[in-house]
């Protein structure tokens, strides 16, 4: 399997997606190079293969990585449009729908959209709206960090689909924070990011158990203590069964 892997030469970042060589099903085998270390992982629920291996890298790329090491990778400077003001009435009925702080939110006059800020610490780094009216676009990114969506202030995780489950959880109960990782893949930068939370626990949407299982596998793989929920709908929605779950990813 490792002769597999080594075979595809990836570059420090890139990641390819293959057929598994163990079960042999197709395109369920996920490689990425990350920084030298080659992630690997079958997401197919009946397959187990998960690892990973260092890579040998060339001159160039030992060049580029101490370079990148060197750099200011703080997110790019965001500044807070006008246009975005934190009273509205769409606002709080729109808050109080999903029983989560107006206080929390801003509001988009020009796109009639309910803004969560995106944070680096007390640093407002980014935002995404969510669109109040009908729109081909649901979600909005403003800005271009590379980094997830968190609401609360426990050290243990509870990664979700977007902004608005990422702020439910934490009503659930103070001891999870929600993190949302916004419609994207897992990246490099944020398992980075979920390094400060001392565990983690995956809980995307029911239509989403394949990326749900890769995603726990990718974390377990980078040393975070990680683990997954099935859960029965959108934990947004609150579902006594779902929010009982979640309530438990505590205590284990």
């Amino acid at each position: 399997m490792l002769d597999v892997i080594n075979n595809l030469k990836l570059s420090v970042g890139e990641s390819r997606r293959i057929d598994c060589p163990v079960c042999n099903r197709q395109n369920t085998f996920s490689v990425s190079n990350e920084d030298g270390v080659l992630l690997y992982n079958c997401f197919a629920a009946s397959c187990k293969t998960a690892g990973q291996s260092r890579s040998k890298m060339s001159a160039a790329e030992v060049h580029q990585y101490m370079r990148n090491l060197r750099e200011d990778h703080r997110d790019p400077e965001f500044v807070l449009p006008n246009y975005f003001t934190q009273s509205h009435p769409d606002l709080g009925t729109f808050a109080d729908r999903w029983k989560i702080p107006v206080h929390e939110l801003m509001f988009d006059v020009k796109d009639h959209r309910a803004v969560f800020l995106i944070r680096d610490g007390h640093r407002i780094v980014d935002a995404v709206g969510r669109t109040l009216r009908e729109s081909p676009m649901k979600w909005k990114r403003y800005g271009r960090a590379s980094r997830i969506f968190t609401c609360g202030h426990s050290d243990h995780a509870v990664v979700v689909e977007d902004a608005i489950s990422a702020s439910v959880v934490p009503t659930i109960t103070s001891k999870l924070t929600g993190v949302a990782l916004l419609g994207t893949s897992l990246l490099s930068e944020h398992i980075e990011q979920l390094r400060k939370f001392a565990t983690v626990t995956v809980a995307l949407d029911p239509d989403a158990r394949d990326k749900t299982v890769s995603i726990t596998r990718q974390l377990q793989t980078s040393g975070l203590a990680a683990s997954a929920v099935s859960l029965k709908d959108d934990i947004k929605y609150r579902r006594t069964v779902d929010t009982q779950m979640i309530i438990n990813t505590r205590r284990a």
